[in-house]
C-alpha cells in the first residue's frame, strides 16, 4: 500500500492539519488576492461604457497637479457619466459628464479630473469587480464594514435582488433616474 492513501494520515497523529481560512479562494485572476483590489487609476476608460452610464463622479485635482480641471471651476461639482471619447494614445482620453448641480453637459472632461463617488446605504451602485459575478449589475447597499460591503444586487429587471458580498472600493455610486 502506497503511503498516505486510504485514510493513513500524512501528518503525526494528534499534529494539527495546516489551514488558513478561505486560501486562494479571494484570488483574481491576476494574482491579486481581494483584499488589494482597486478600481485601476484609467478604469473610466477601460471598462464597458454601458457599465459606467450613470455612475457619478467628482470633480478634483489629481495628485501632482495644482489646479483642477478649467482653472477649478469645477473642483467638487458631481457629475454623471454619459459618454466617453479614447481617440488612441497620443491624443487626450475624455469623458462627457451631466452636472447634476445644474444640468449642463460637459464634454472633453479628461478623465483624470474625475473620481468615483462612492454610495451610502440604500443608496444605489454600480458593481465594477470584473472577478464577481455582479460585474456591472446594479444593487443597492444594504452595509458597509470597513473595506467589505454588502449589496442587494438587482437583474436586468431591477428584481430577483441577490445578496452579495464586495470590496466597497470596487463599486460607485449610481445616479437612478
Amino acid at each position: 500500500m502506497t503511503p498516505g492513501m486510504y485514510g493513513t494520515s500524512q501528518t503525526p497523529r494528534g499534529a494539527p492539519t495546516p489551514f488558513v481560512s478561505g486560501m486562494g479562494m479571494d484570488d483574481d485572476e491576476v494574482g491579486g488576492s481581494v483584499a488589494e483590489k482597486e478600481l485601476p487609476s484609467d478604469w473610466l476608460m477601460t471598462f464597458p461604457e454601458n457599465v459606467l452610464v450613470g455612475a457619478m463622479l467628482e470633480f478634483f485635482v489629481p495628485e501632482g497637479e495644482s489646479i483642477g480641471y478649467s482653472d477649478g471651476a469645477y473642483d467638487g461639482q458631481v457629475g454623471v457619466f454619459v459618454t466617453r471619447l479614447d481617440s488612441g494614445a497620443r491624443y487626450t482620453r475624455t469623458v462627457t459628464v451631466k452636472l447634476l448641480q445644474d444640468g449642463k453637459t460637459l464634454g472633453g472632461v479628461p478623465f483624470q479630473y474625475l473620481t468615483p463617488v462612492r454610495p451610502k446605504p440604500d443608496e444605489h451602485a454600480v458593481c465594477l469587480d470584473r472577478s464577481h459575478s455582479s460585474f456591472g449589475k446594479t444593487a443597492v447597499l444594504s452595509s458597509k464594514d470597513g473595506e467589505e460591503c454588502m449589496l442587494e444586487v438587482f437583474d436586468a429587471n431591477m428584481g430577483n435582488p441577490d445578496m452579495e458580498f464586495l470590496k466597497y472600493n470596487m463599486i460607485v455610486k449610481k445616479h437612478m433616474e
